[in-house]
C-alpha cells in the first residue's frame, strides 16, 4: 500500500506539472516564417470570375484601375462577351468588381492578380518557330524581352509590399491563424493603391534598363537587368535577388526573414 501511495502521489504530481506547463504555454504559439503565409493569402485573394477567361477578365479590370480604359469601355467589352453582367454577378459575387460599383475592390483585385501573375511561366513554343522535324529555327527575342520589365517591376513591388505586411505581423504575440490571415488581407487591401502605383513606377524605371535572358525552358524563366536584379521563376515559385541578396526568395523579403507567432489550435 505504501508503494502504491508513493506511485499515486508521483503520478498526481506529474499531472499537476503538466497542467502548469499547459497553462503557461497555452498562448505561447509557434514561430514560423511569414513569407509563405503572405504569398498564400494574397494568391487566394485573386477573384475567380471564370474558369476559362479569368485572366482576360482581370486584365480588363486592371486596365480600368490604371485608367488605360474607362468603366464605359469595360461595360462595352462585357456586353460583347457576356449577355448580362448583373445576372452573372448574382451567380458569382466576384463579378461585382466588373461593374465599377466598388473601386476599392477593383484595385485590390487587380493588385492581387498582378502579384500572382508573375508565377506563370511563359511557354517556349509561344516564342519559337520550328521546322517540320520539330527543330527550332528562329526565336522571337523581342517578344521575350517585352515580358521582362513588367515582371521585374511586379516582383520588386511584391518584395516591398510583402515586407511592409510582414512588419505588421512581426512582434504580434500568439496570433490565431485566422487573425494572421485577416491582418494580411486587410493590409494588402489598404495598400492596393500604393501597390499599383509602385508597379507603374518600377515598370517605367525598368523600361530604361537593359536585360539579359539567362534561361527559358519548360518550367523555368530566368533573366537579369542592368540594375542588379535577377528574376527566377520556376515550379517552386518566383525568386528575386538584388546583387545576390534574396529580395523575394527562400523566406526572405528585402534581405530579411520575418516571423509570425501563430497559436497552436488544439482540436
Amino acid at each position: 500500500m505504501k508503494i502504491i501511495s508513493i506511485v499515486a502521489l508521483t503520478f498526481l504530481s506529474f499531472l499537476s506539472g503538466c497542467d502548469s506547463y499547459i497553462a503557461n504555454n497555452a498562448h505561447a504559439g509557434v514561430s514560423q516564417s511569414s513569407y509563405p503565409l503572405i504569398i498564400d493569402t494574397v494568391s487566394k485573394m485573386v477573384p475567380q470570375l471564370s474558369s476559362v477567361k479569368n485572366g482576360e477578365l482581370l486584365n480588363e479590370v486592371c486596365s480600368v484601375s490604371y485608367e488605360v480604359k474607362t468603366q464605359a469601355d469595360l461595360d462595352n467589352w462585357l456586353k460583347s462577351n457576356f449577355t448580362d453582367v448583373d445576372k452573372l454577378s448574382e451567380k458569382n459575387p466576384n463579378y461585382g468588381i466588373l461593374t465599377g460599383k466598388d473601386k476599392t475592390a477593383q484595385r485590390s483585385s487587380c493588385a492581387a492578380w498582378l502579384s500572382f501573375s508573375i508565377s506563370f511561366i511563359p511557354s517556349v513554343d509561344d516564342f519559337t518557330t520550328k521546322d517540320k522535324e520539330g527543330k527550332i529555327i528562329s526565336v522571337d527575342e523581342n517578344s521575350i524581352a517585352s515580358l521582362m520589365p513588367i515582371r521585374l517591376a511586379i516582383a520588386r513591388t511584391n518584395a516591398e509590399i510583402f515586407a511592409a505586411i510582414a512588419k505588421k505581423l512581426d512582434g504580434k504575440k500568439s496570433l490565431s491563424l485566422q487573425s494572421a490571415i485577416k491582418i494580411i488581407r486587410d493590409s494588402f487591401e489598404e495598400n492596393a493603391l500604393r501597390y499599383l502605383s509602385t508597379v507603374k513606377s518600377y515598370a517605367m524605371q525598368e523600361n530604361g534598363r537593359t536585360f539579359q535572358l539567362i534561361l527559358l525552358q519548360k518550367g523555368r524563366f530566368v533573366f537579369q537587368d542592368s540594375g542588379g536584379y535577377l528574376f527566377d521563376a520556376n515550379t517552386d515559385g518566383v525568386n528575386l535577388f538584388w546583387h545576390g541578396v534574396p529580395w523575394l526568395s527562400k523566406g526572405k523579403l528585402q534581405g530579411y526573414e520575418y516571423f509570425s507567432t501563430i497559436a497552436e489550435e488544439i482540436l
